[in-house]
C-alpha cells in the first residue's frame, strides 16, 4: 500500500479515536443556582486539540450534564433528550449506564430542575460503578455516576446543587479544592464555576500533562430565559500558549461583569461598601444603601445578566457617609423591566468596583 494511503488511514484513525474513546474531561462542575436558576458547566482536560465544549450541555431551565471518561456523542445525546422528558438527575444516569454495555468506562454529572418524585433510584448502578445522588426532593437534583474501569484517580462529589467529578487526576485534591472553591466563593453562578476550575488549575491535575492543569477548557452558562443555542456563556479554548484555564479565564473577564468586591487597581479603599439592598426580593421598589469613605463622585448602574446597562442611579459629587437610592425597577427610558435577577454595580473614581445580585419579582 503507498505511504501516501497509510499516513491517511493513520489520520482518520487519529481523528475518530480523539472524537470518541479518548476524550475526556477529566475533571468537571455541573450546577444550579437555586434563586435564579441558572445552569453551568465548566469542565478542562488534557486531550490534545479537544474540543472539550462538546462533551457537556446546558438546557436552559432544565438542567445540565457532561459525559466524560471514554465519551460517545451517542449518550450525550440521549442524555439531552431524557432530560427534555423532564426525568430527574438520577433516572437520566440510571438509563445512561443501564442501557449501555460499556458503562464501566463512562463518567456523568446531571444537574436537573425536576425533583426526585418516582426517581429509579439507582439500584442497578452499583453493578457498574460508583454514583452520589443529592437528597430526593421536589426541585433542584444532582447525580454523578463513576464506572468501575476509570483510571485513578477518579470520583465524584455531590453537593444540594452541584455535581463535580474527575479521572485520570493527580488525586482526590483536585475535586475537593473544586468544591472549596465553588462554595466559598460569592457571587453569580459563572463566577463560582471559574473559581472552581482556577482551584483545579495545578500542575498535572489531569495526571496526563506535565507542565499544566490540562489542554483545552470551557464553560456553559445559560439564565431560564436562554435558549440552548444562545447561552449567557458559551467559551472553549483549546491549543493555547500556557495553562487553558487562565485562557479561559481572561475570555471570560472580557464578556462577563466582574466579580464582588474586585478592585480595578491596586490600593483601593477597602472602606468602600456596597451594602444590601432591602428587600430583596422586591417590588414595586428596593433601597440600596452604600457607605463612602471620603468625598468623590461615585457611579452606580443597574445592568442584567448579560452584562447590558439597565439603569444609572447615581453619577454626581457625594460627600462622606452612608448613603441610600431607591430603584423602582424602571430602565432608562421609564419602562418596567421584566422579573429576574439583575447586577447593582458600585463604581468609586475607577479605584473600587462591588457589584450584588439583586431579584425583581413582579
Amino acid at each position: 500500500m503507498p505511504a501516501r494511503n497509510l499516513q491517511f488511514i493513520a489520520l482518520i484513525f487519529s481523528a475518530l479515536f480523539l472524537s470518541t474513546s479518548c476524550v475526556q474531561a477529566t475533571f468537571s462542575i455541573v450546577a444550579i443556582d437555586t434563586v435564579t436558576n441558572e445552569i453551568g458547566v465548566a469542565a478542562a482536560s488534557c486531550v490534545p486539540g479537544g474540543i472539550i465544549s462538546d462533551i457537556c450541555h446546558v438546557e436552559p431551565n432544565t438542567g445540565g450534564i457532561i459525559a466524560q471518561a471514554y465519551f460517545i456523542p451517542e449518550n450525550l445525546t440521549k442524555g439531552v433528550e431524557l432530560m427534555r422528558q423532564n426525568l430527574s438527575a438520577l433516572d437520566i444516569i440510571s438509563e445512561l449506564v443501564t442501557s449501555d454495555e460499556e458503562a464501566y468506562d463512562r463518567q456523568y454529572g446531571v444537574v436537573t430542575l425536576q425533583g426526585g418524585i418516582g426517581c429509579f433510584f439507582g439500584t442497578e448502578l452499583p453493578a457498574y460503578g460508583t454514583f452520589k445522588n443529592s437528597t430526593l426532593q421536589p426541585g433542584v437534583q444532582c447525580t454523578a455516576f463513576s464506572g468501575n474501569n476509570l483510571p485513578n484517580w477518579e470520583g465524584q462529589i455531590v453537593g444540594h446543587n452541584y455535581s463535580i467529578q474527575g479521572n485520570t487526576l493527580s488525586g482526590a485534591k483536585i475535586v475537593l479544592d473544586m468544591e472549596a472553591a465553588f462554595l466559598e466563593t460569592e457571587g453569580a453562578l459563572p463566577i463560582k464555576l471559574m473559581a472552581a476550575l482556577q482551584a483545579a488549575k495545578q500542575i498535572g491535575a489531569d495526571s496526563r500533562c506535565d507542565t499544566t492543569s490540562s489542554l483545552c477548557a470551557c464553560i456553559k452558562v445559560g439564565l431560564p430565559t436562554d435558549t440552548v443555542d444562545n447561552l449567557l456563556l458559551n467559551i472553549n479554548v483549546t491549543n493555547v500558549e500556557g495553562d487553558p484555564i487562565d485562557s479561559l479565564q481572561a475570555e471570560f473577564d472580557r464578556v462577563y461583569p466582574p466579580p464582588p468586591g474586585k478592585s480595578l487597581h491596586k490600593g483601593a479603599s477597602e472602606e468602600c461598601a456596597l451594602l444590601r439592598n432591602y428587600p430583596n426580593p422586591f417590588n414595586p421598589q428596593t433601597t440600596i444603601r452604600y457607605d463612602l469613605p471620603k468625598s468623590c463622585q461615585p457611579s452606580l448602574k443597574i445592568f442584567n445578566m448579560r452584562g447590558q446597562l439597565i439603569r444609572t442611579l447615581i453619577g454626581n459629587e457625594q460627600v462622606a457617609g452612608m448613603h441610600s437610592v431607591v430603584w423602582d425597577g424602571r430602565d432608562q427610558n421609564g419602562n418596567i423591566v421584566s422579573s429576574g435577577v439583575y447586577l447593582c454595580r458600585l463604581v468609586v473614581e475607577d479605584e473600587f468596583i462591588e457589584t450584588k445580585k439583586i431579584i425583581l419579582q413582579q
